[in-house]
């Protein structure tokens, strides 16, 4: 399956999420301005207060023209746009911290038509060698113990630790570079029964409420297929999108999806 393939549904899914996302933000917008016409008629406020009309009124022109265009899946020129909205809105003292986010994810999707090669594996040995990471028995024993000390561990420390556990299952694993990585952080082989199975592991440290979103699911999927390897893994510290979870239900054999919970799991079984 080529990259564009991949893609496709992807794109079909980020569009509906913007369109989504954009909906919210009109009503936010609508809600907004009548609470602040109640609040500037009761304070009798004028000349200041209406700078606000001003600014939530070229908002919802200007988001009415871009949903048209989003349900027409017209990209060009799209993101100026949405930055624009989200200006004006920031100016009527609307917070768009949400809705901003959800915008660059699914802008993150559609503005990748042409897909790069992330990463393209060099001439190499069915396995690679075994990585030996500094994670003791200790430190695992002590994550087991207290998994909320997964939350203060570095990002490379949290990448070396999830090694240590697929090498404790046996897996040959390979930690790759901290920058200019190939969009995958760890590299893990086994042979079962004679059968050689790759995975290619892209880990995220997060804070609890920061979800894993489908950017970086359909970014691994598309190292998956450049690299031939037969799973793509994404293990986080947090959780994952709505979106991203309904990627991973659909492409059941190619992507797992490991959460907090997960990696609390794979910790206590490792434990020793």
């Amino acid at each position: 399956m080529s990259i564009n393939e991949l893609l496709d549904p992807a794109h079909a899914r980020a569009w509906t999420q913007l369109s989504r996302t954009l909906a919210e933000l009109e009503e936010a917008l609508t809600s907004h301005e009548r609470s602040r016409y109640r609040l500037s008629r009761t304070t009798q406020s004028f000349s200041p207060e209406y700078r606000w009309r001003d600014s939530i009124a070229s908002a919802l022109k200007e988001l009415g023209d871009i949903r048209r265009r989003v349900h027409a899946h017209h990209l060009e020129g799209l993101r100026e746009d949405l930055a624009d909205v989200i200006f004006l809105s920031q100016r009527a003292a609307l917070y768009v911290g949400p809705f901003d986010e959800d915008v660059a994810e699914a802008l993150s999707i559609l503005e990748a038509e042409e897909p790069e090669l992330l990463y393209e594996s060099a001439a190499q040995s069915i396995a690679p060698p075994r990585l030996i990471v500094s994670v003791s028995d200790a430190l695992i024993a002590r994550l087991a113990r207290e998994p909320h000390l997964l939350h203060e561990v570095s990002a490379r420390q949290f990448e070396e630790i999830v090694a240590e556990l697929f090498r404790k299952e046996g897996f040959d694993v390979q930690l790759t570079q901290e920058t200019r990585d190939g969009g995958t952080d760890i590299i893990a082989i086994s042979n079962r029964m004679n059968i050689w199975q790759k995975l290619v592991i892209e880990c995220k440290r997060y804070a609890p409420a920061r979800r894993v979103g489908i950017a970086v699911v359909q970014r691994l999927l598309g190292v998956k297929a450049q690299t031939s390897a037969n799973k793509a893994v994404v293990v986080t510290t947090s959780s994952f999108s709505r979106d991203a979870r309904a990627v991973a239900h659909e492409r059941f054999w190619d992507l797992d999806l490991k959460a907090y919970d997960d990696v609390v799991g794979w910790l206590r079984a490792a434990s020793p």
